[in-house]
């Protein structure tokens, strides 16, 4: 069994180490400053692994040398971890000076253990292989270990809960800003950072009340927290390894241009406005409420604008079917109809009541649904079909298709003969 154990230490090390090396290989400038993060984060864990691999093998002497920087590396768990959350749901991101102040707690912490290093080599290894035997002792240990109870149980646990909160912030900011520019969520969305967090918050207390009342040197123990550990960090280094960075074009991003000119910044307010209004109006059956044309009343989009920019759109849903690129984006949209996503957007929302994702997925459930009742088409599967429309995969077709129609391609199908 203490061979088990062993190997479950090292696992953690062996993996953490390979997923950096990974990470960092492919951090380059196209690819965006997140993985680079995301290595530093696993290469965090490999020192903490470590440490603890050292610690169940006895080599106290190892143990001891690298004792000082436990503390610090732990408390840089949580703030590198929120900053590569921040890298990936913010555009351009690039690390500022203003982000050192994530790693206040890790260097005070650092400085409060300064002492350790002026103790005699003897008393470390006392103190490393005693623990709290040594409250005792020695007044200087007694106050190393509080230190680390402080680190531990104090900083460390409000780290949990205050970056746990702004992640979750982050994560409904993130979700709005996606659908409002992609036609996709696939390698973008965070939802697999919801379940990250809970797992993270659940394992810790969990951990913290093992710590407390000292089952923590228990053999099931320490293995449930080994492959814990290790399934944790193979699940973050994946993650971190498929996650695409947010870019924007900014080509497309200047906020007064449609058809390759220059907006007024006023409607002209004679009758052709109103006829253009109209118009308008009566270009859908979805059109909404007064209401919400008080909502981009500082647009500095004319009426005839607004009729030109949707007939537009219209023409490129219906006629183009560009919906069918799965990588579609409302940047794409934009330079195709020769305006700026902020107007392409204002459009949408204005006319359909609408996010982006939602608009275009409309047109693919629509298009999916002629496909599926055709003849002729037997011979596709609802995989080749879901992609023919521009979807991905089948998993994300049959969430939209139900979500649409309340039904899912099968039973539709099948209702349809």
């Amino acid at each position: 069994m203490g061979l088990l154990v062993n190997i479950l230490y090292a696992l953690p090390v062996y993996q953490s180490v390979i997923l950096s090396i990974l990470l960092f290989s492919s951090s380059k400038r196209q690819v965006g400053f997140s993985r680079l993060l995301m290595g530093v984060f696993q290469l965090l864990m490999a020192f903490y692994f470590t440490f603890n691999f050292l610690y169940s093998l006895r080599a106290f002497a190892m143990v001891a040398g690298v004792y000082f920087f436990v503390l610090p590396v732990i408390l840089l768990f949580i703030p590198v971890f929120y900053l590569y959350i921040l890298s990936i749901t913010t555009s351009g991101f690039t690390f500022s000076k203003r982000h050192f102040v994530h790693f206040i707690p890790s260097a005070s912490l650092t400085c409060l253990n300064l002492p350790y290093l002026l103790a005699p080599k003897s008393e470390k290894l006392d103190f490393i292989s005693h623990g709290y035997s040594t409250l005792n002792s020695s007044s200087l240990f007694s106050y190393l270990l509080a230190i680390y109870m402080v680190g531990i149980l104090g900083i460390f646990t409000f780290q949990l809960i205050y970056y746990s909160f702004r992640a979750f912030k982050l994560y409904r900011k993130h979700l709005a800003y996606i659908e409002n520019r992609f036609s996709y969520t696939e390698n973008i969305n965070l939802d697999w950072l919801l379940v990250l967090i809970i797992c993270f918050v659940v394992f810790f207390v969990f951990n913290h009340v093992l710590y407390l009342v000292g089952f923590r040197q228990q053999v099931v123990v320490q293995v449930f927290y080994n492959v814990a550990m290790l399934g944790t960090t193979l699940y973050v280094g994946y993650r971190g390894l498929m996650q695409m960075d947010i870019r924007e074009n900014r080509a497309v991003l200047e906020p007064n241009i449609i058809f390759g000119q220059k907006t007024d910044n006023n409607d002209t307010g004679n009758d052709e406005d109103d006829r253009s209004k109209k118009a308008y109006i009566g270009m859908d059956t979805e059109i909404l409420k007064p209401d919400y044309f008080k909502k981009y009343s500082g647009s500095s989009l004319t009426i005839s604008q607004k009729v030109m920019l949707l007939s537009k759109l219209k023409n490129l849903m219906q006629t183009e079917k560009i919906f069918i690129d799965h990588k579609l984006s409302i940047e794409d949209v934009a330079l195709k109809s020769e305006s700026n996503t902020k107007y392409i957007s204002q459009i949408i929302n204005e006319t359909y009541n609408k996010n982006f994702y939602n608009f275009i997925n409309s047109y693919r459930i629509e298009e999916a649904k002629k496909l599926l009742v055709s003849e002729g088409n037997e011979k596709y599967s609802i995989l080749g079909i879901a992609q023919s429309v521009g979807f991905v995969s089948k998993s994300t077709f049959n969430v939209a298709f139900k979500r649409y129609t309340g039904l899912t391609p099968t039973e539709f199908k099948k209702q349809s003969v």
